[in-house]
């Protein structure tokens, strides 16, 4: 019985590794996919809604999603195994499906610039709204808060393992550092002014500032808190 326990055990540990080996394989391939999509198709920040600075209306600052399948999300399903009796697929098939599979799934994304944050190794993608697809493969920006040179520039991104994590390290960023965003017409850069812990209710994070702000959000490591940098146009 303790062999027969052992053997799920590690089976369960290995489908663990594998499902999150999976995901981390989706985002990094969303990230590439939407850095090339930056240069072809990235919009106007003229053609985005609001620009009144106003608050989400997400209840929450957003933090890390529980590992939960989410049905009919393509984004989150694992390969179905082949039967014995199928045929093999090669590397350049499976590698296409996978493919096929990030592109469905962020393929109403609204790229609207690149952030790089140096000190902690950040390079990806900006995209509109802060929904479970956009934070799933990307940085997100607050619908309704400012726009980069402009306002309070919000945005949020994931820290765990298993989904784009590009905010893990920005509890290590220091006052001075600078965080780079690139938009379609423009390059800006803000300077680190200070970094704050807070509840997930704490929506005030993200008010409307008179000079041009940014606002990074991500949660603690054990998800109950949320992690706030804020930064000044330099």
């Amino acid at each position: 019985m303790k062999r027969i326990i052992g053997a799920l055990l590690i089976l369960i540990g290995l489908g663990t590794v594998s499902y999150t080996m999976y995901m981390r394989y989706q985002a990094d391939k969303a990230n590439e996919i939407l850095i090339a999509r930056f240069e072809e198709s990235l919009i106007d920040l003229d053609e985005l809604p609001g620009g009144t600075d106003s608050a989400t209306d997400t209840p929450e600052l957003p933090g890390d999603p529980t590992e939960v399948v989410l049905p009919g999300d393509p984004s989150a399903e694992e390969p179905v195994p082949t039967s014995p009796s199928a045929p093999v697929k090669t590397a350049e098939e499976l590698q296409k499906e996978r493919e096929d599979v990030v592109n469905n799934a962020i393929k109403n994304l609204k790229v609207i610039g690149l952030i790089s944050i140096p000190r902690i190794g950040v390079y990806g993608p900006i995209v509109e709204g802060i929904g479970d697809k956009s934070l799933r493969y990307a940085v997100g920006h607050f619908e309704g808060t400012g726009l980069p040179g402009s306002g309070n520039f919000a945005l949020a991104s994931h820290r765990n393992y298993t989904y784009a994590h590009y905010f893990r390290d920005i509890h290590k960023l220091k006052v001075g550092d600078e965080i780079k965003i690139k938009t379609k017409t423009k390059e800006y850069t803000y300077v680190v002014t200070g970094t704050k812990i807070v509840l997930p209710t704490a929506m005030e994070v993200l008010n409307h500032t008179d000079n041009s702000t940014i606002t990074l959000v991500t949660c603690t490591v054990d998800s109950t808190k949320r992690v706030i940098v804020f930064g000044k146009l330099k």
